[in-house]
């Protein structure tokens, strides 16, 4: 009698223990989709702001132009490279960000030669030699027109008076863009993006 109880009583744990692995996926389904931004918090790969398909934008849109400087150490504009753009406020250049950015690309190693560092100002054709610091790999130097930084501004809420920092992919689309502050941890996210974006892209 007592194995026969013996024998009901694991007959019905089996039985509770089939049902719950039966119903326990449906469960989990219907709890995932109810709670779709936990799948798209982990999908998350970016740590600047990812610029959505609608806003995303092309570099010749900026109707940049060349700004005249004469240094050896400043490269043309080179196509097929990933970009970083850097348009700093008021034209103020913080040396120590040139530098931090550029130790941003000497960190990319063996794919350093992939992206460029662009400083962009704001109508300022002609610039004196000292404002860049020397021996900048990599480098080049634009002119945005001043209507054109506020209507790009405009488009992501950004305020006037604030640096910026945007990655672009060699066919010149626009699509991260970083705000202050630009601490030893944004530089790090501007890198950790970079890294992803080269190992995943096929140009460039």
């Amino acid at each position: 009698m007592k194995y026969l109880q013996q024998a009901k009583t694991r007959n019905q744990l089996f039985f509770i223990v089939i049902c719950i692995l039966t119903i326990s996926p449906f469960f989990l389904a219907k709890y995932l989709y109810d709670h779709q931004e936990l799948i798209n918090k982990t999908r998350t790969v970016n740590k600047g702001h990812l610029i959505s398909q609608e806003k995303i934008f092309n570099i010749d849109s900026l109707k940049l132009k060349n700004i005249s400087y004469n240094s050896s150490s400043i490269s043309k504009w080179i196509d097929k490279k990933w970009h970083i753009l850097y348009i700093p406020s008021n034209n103020h250049i913080d040396r120590e960000l040139i530098n931090t950015l550029q130790n941003v690309n000497i960190a990319l190693g063996k794919e350093e030669s992939r992206a460029q560092r662009t400083i962009i100002f704001v109508d300022y054709p002609k610039l004196k030699n000292s404002i860049i610091p020397e021996s900048q790999r990599f480098l080049s130097i634009k002119n945005i027109s001043k209507n054109n930084k506020e209507k790009l501004y405009k488009k992501f809420n950004i305020p006037n008076k604030q640096d910026t920092i945007w990655i672009a992919d060699p066919l010149g689309n626009v699509m991260l863009y970083y705000t202050p502050p630009f601490d030893t941890k944004k530089f790090k996210d501007v890198l950790v993006d970079l890294r992803k974006l080269l190992s995943i892209s096929v140009i460039g």
